[in-house]
């Protein structure tokens, strides 16, 4: 999991639906403690990308790349997997923002109407 769209994603949640800062995925750069770590982000960054599609009533089409993430730490094809990781993340994250415009006009246009 690329660690700037781990900051990306839970920068676009709701601080209501993080168990973690978005700073914190960082600490993965720290030397041993950064591989367990690394698990810890995987698991509470597609949480929170989960918590916050079903907060706003939005359908998940995948699972943020939970999967791909874990399967990361795979020597021989590892990369692969962090590059599938990140593209379910992109993916959730564009979701998320064209959920945040398009609630935001609705919001627009119901001000028009008073």
């Amino acid at each position: 999991m690329d660690m700037f769209l781990a900051y990306a994603a839970l920068s676009s949640v709701s601080p209501r639906n993080r168990s973690m800062s978005p700073g914190s995925v960082f600490l993965v750069l720290i030397p041993l403690f950064g591989f367990i770590w690394y698990f810890i982000v995987v698991s509470r960054v597609t949480a929170a990308m989960e918590a916050e599609f079903m907060d706003r009533g939005l359908k998940a089409k995948s699972d943020f790349g939970r999967l791909w993430g874990f399967l990361a730490i795979i020597p021989c094809c590892g990369f692969i997997f962090m590059i599938l990781c990140g593209l379910q993340l992109a993916e959730g994250i564009s979701e998320l923002a064209q959920a945040g415009r398009s609630s935001s006009r609705r919001r627009d246009d119901d001000d028009d109407d008073r």
